[in-house]
């Protein structure tokens, strides 16, 4: 850290005088390290900064700022001071006075997840990492990371990310190179919320927001095939709040739960956890109907039959039966 970042530092908790905390995202990877280092060089020069480390096992280090902001980089030169004002957020400061985009989160009725790839001394990402933090300042719907495509190279071949800035919605939508904060606004608040990538809506379902959610799709009349995914491929936690998306769906639109019911049998051929396959068949057993009884009696008769998948079948069956008035063993 150069001298004048310890100057830029020093200034910014003169007016900061609460506690801050921050959160460094401890991995296996070397670069966890990296971040440490740049942490309690802050610590050090700006006393009353608290750092809580979260072990996880594998992915990336990062610096998570507040639940909805993640720095997978060492801000540092131009990037230092819009991390300041980040940190300033969360120690009560309003972001309208720190910040020149403001945004009433009530325009923002889907939310979104934004990666930004800078790189160092890059000229122009400063210009385009501000608007950004600014709204996931202000609408925690936002989920902001900020990567530095060097240090974290392999994140950037990833997402075949060649140049800084660039920044990715929803990793789907991409821009690269000074692109104007209102076409990015326009796209996050206009985009059809059935197109939300897996890690937006694994987000909502983490954050509690699983009625909101189902109250999306009856809206559109339209099962979001992200769900369907992570039903067949996440993990526990985030498969019961997907859970109680389709409960809430059969319940408000049965013909819709019923959909959601073939979508997921789909998938059962080619998935092999019992326990993820035990889930679809309760939601079968919520929202399926008759048509699906064949396909469920069928699968009784598989072998070897795990104990647990064979009762979540027989109680998928009489669910069905029960709602549908169908009578027979």
């Amino acid at each position: 850290m150069t001298p004048e970042d310890q100057s830029l530092i020093v200034s910014w908790k003169e007016e900061n005088n609460s506690t801050l905390k921050l959160t460094l995202v401890k991995t296996g990877d070397e670069r966890t390290g990296r971040l440490r280092e740049f942490l309690d060089t802050l610590c050090g020069v700006a006393p009353g900064i608290t750092v809580k480390m979260e072990k996880e096992e594998a992915g990336m280090p990062a610096i998570r700022v507040r639940d909805n902001i993640l720095y997978y980089a060492v801000p540092e030169g131009p990037e230092l001071s819009l991390f300041l004002k980040a940190v300033s957020v969360v120690s009560g400061k309003d972001p309208k006075a720190l910040f020149s985009q403001n945004i009433d989160p009530g325009t923002l009725p889907v939310p979104a997840r934004l990666k930004i790839f800078i790189a160092p001394h890059c000229p122009y990402c400063p210009a385009q990492v501000e608007p950004l933090l600014s709204l996931a300042c202000q609408a925690s719907s936002i989920h902001l990371e900020v990567i530095d495509g060097v240090l974290f190279q392999d994140m950037s071949e990833a997402h075949k990310v060649q140049s800084a800035p660039t920044v990715i919605l929803d990793d789907t939508v991409t821009w690269t190179g000074k692109t104007p904060f209102r076409e990015i606004l326009s796209m996050i608040r206009d985009r059809d919320p059935a197109n939300m990538g897996p890690k937006t809506i694994e987000g909502m379902l983490q954050s509690g927001e699983a009625f909101r959610l189902a109250e999306m799709m009856i809206e559109k009349k339209k099962i979001f095939p992200a769900l369907i995914g992570l039903m067949e491929k996440a993990l526990w936690p985030v498969r019961l709040g997907a859970m109680v998306v389709f409960e809430s769906i059969a319940e408000e639109d049965p013909a819709l739960g019923r959909e959601a019911a073939h979508h997921l049998f789909s998938r059962l051929p080619g998935m092999t956890d019992p326990k993820a396959k035990g889930d679809i068949v309760y939601v079968a057993g919520l929202c399926g109907d008759e048509t699906l009884l064949p396909v469920l009696q069928e699968m009784l008769t598989q072998k070897p039959l795990d104990d647990e998948f064979r009762e979540a079948i027989e109680e998928a069956i009489v669910a069905i039966r029960e709602r549908g008035g169908v009578v027979g063993g």
